[in-house]
């Protein structure tokens, strides 16, 4: 679980599972008011500098879908 805060108050988080030899996120969730800031892609990228290669579900909702398109969060 990855989580961003912002003066303190928990903003956005991501829950992975590890898949073959890939993590894919379960559930995503950011606040509202802070989307389309680029908090969700931090949050991938934080993990990938963890080490960590990261897959979009096979699960993902239409907003996750649209998350994926905009560019690879894989790399």
């Amino acid at each position: 679980r990855i989580v961003a805060k912002h003066k303190g108050a928990e903003i956005a988080w991501v829950n992975f599972e590890q898949h073959d030899d890939k993590l894919e996120a379960l559930d995503l969730s950011v606040q509202p008011a802070s989307r389309r800031k680029g908090i969700a892609t931090e949050m991938y990228k934080f993990a990938r500098e963890l080490g960590n290669d990261i897959a979009p579900s096979k699960l993902q909702t239409g907003m996750g879908k649209i998350f994926w398109s905009k560019k690879d969060h894989s790399q």
